[in-house]
């Protein structure tokens, strides 16, 4: 019987704006005189474990900013860089009369921003190897005529970070990672701003919808160093090892569906880990012949780990990082898939997964 714990995390705490966080954490606009609209920004913290592939305020380089005011739209798609301490926008934009709603994503992601019955969407199609921002700044008015203010956008992360670590502490033989894929999950979704400002310590966040296309991902290949291909695999070792050199990242939040066996065909969502299992004299003994053909690809065995629990659908959240700890320490056995699944969700200083083999 095989046990997964996985936990769920905050992938970020919320930014701070200029006037309340350190100059580590967030670089601020020196306010312009006239009515050039300006910008402040700030981002989640990362999670200090494992890669940190997240943006931060530190971090975040640039943005494409949308706005509408009066229900027609003011800017379109425009381009903002970080130069220095100062957010430059391609094209100049003055304050109307009327207030501003602005709706920004990072990083520069060039988005059919539409208005759905007063809703702001877009279709995102996830390459899995970005982190996704997102910002609104609802009603937002002129504050001087002389030294207006610049519009303060805080972000939050739109999709999951997924993470797979692996170890084995068994002394009797060595396992040998060839390939880990996520398997059946959904990489295309219509993303929906929130209809009010992204405020800091505020509850409203947006939403993803008809979630489609749904493939598999990868996630670590085995290499040498010189980036050649690894025909041996990576060995496990006692120490959990994060296994990501495919650049798969982020997903898009959705909900998983159960894993199962249905006519010896696997479905739902789940890790597909492909190694090859030797004794300490250097032979294999798994795969073996019999090791159905299900679970088995030429000379590597397959594994396969459900991404949620057992009978019960789960989903990934936005702004969660989900960390799989993957332990193999007995061989896998003949059955196509038995598990047993938990689910436990942490902050971020206890991030640590548990799934043993």
């Amino acid at each position: 019987m095989k046990h997964l714990k996985i936990y769920a995390v905050p992938m970020l705490a919320m930014g701070l704006l200029a006037t309340a966080c350190s100059s580590d954490d967030h670089e601020s606009n020196l306010p312009l005189t006239g009515n050039q609209i300006q910008y402040s920004v700030a981002a989640p913290i990362a999670p200090r474990v494992v890669s940190r592939p997240e943006t931060t305020t530190a971090s975040i380089e640039t943005f494409l900013v949308n706005a509408f005011s009066e229900g027609t739209r003011f800017i379109n798609n425009v381009t903002v860089n970080k130069n220095g301490g100062k957010w430059t926008p391609a094209e100049v934009s003055y304050w109307p009369a009327a207030p501003v709603n602005f709706y920004a994503i990072s990083p520069d992601i060039r988005t059919n921003v539409t208005n759905n019955n007063g809703s702001m969407t877009f279709v995102y199609d996830n390459p899995g190897n970005q982190d996704l921002l997102y910002s609104v700044a609802a009603d937002q008015t002129q504050s001087s005529t002389t030294a207006p203010k610049p519009v303060e956008l805080n972000f939050r992360h739109a999709l999951s970070r997924i993470v797979v670590l692996m170890s084995s502490a068994k002394s009797d033989m060595e396992v040998f990672v060839k390939e880990v894929e996520l398997e059946n999950i959904l990489q295309r979704g219509e993303f929906t701003y929130p209809s009010e400002t992204t405020a800091i310590g505020g509850s409203l966040v947006g939403t993803w919808g008809k979630q489609t296309e749904n493939g598999d991902a990868d996630v670590f290949e085995s290499k040498k160093p010189d980036g050649t291909p690894n025909p041996d695999g990576q060995l496990l070792t006692s120490t959990a090892t994060e296994f990501s050199n495919c650049g798969f990242s982020f997903a898009i939040p959705q909900d998983l569906k159960v894993a199962g066996d249905v006519n010896n065909e696997v479905t739902g969502s789940y890790i597909k880990v492909e190694a090859v299992i030797k004794n300490k004299a250097g032979l294999v003994i798994w795969p073996n012949a019999q090791t159905p053909a299900a679970n088995r690809d030429g000379d590597k065995g397959i594994i396969r780990f459900p991404l949620c629990r057992d009978n019960a659908a789960m989903p990934w959240i936005a702004g969660q990082a989900y960390i799989y700890n993957i332990a193999i320490n007995n061989l896998p056995g003949l059955e196509l898939i038995d598990f047993t699944v938990t689910v436990d969700q942490i902050n971020y200083d206890k991030n640590v997964i548990d799934i043993e083999q």
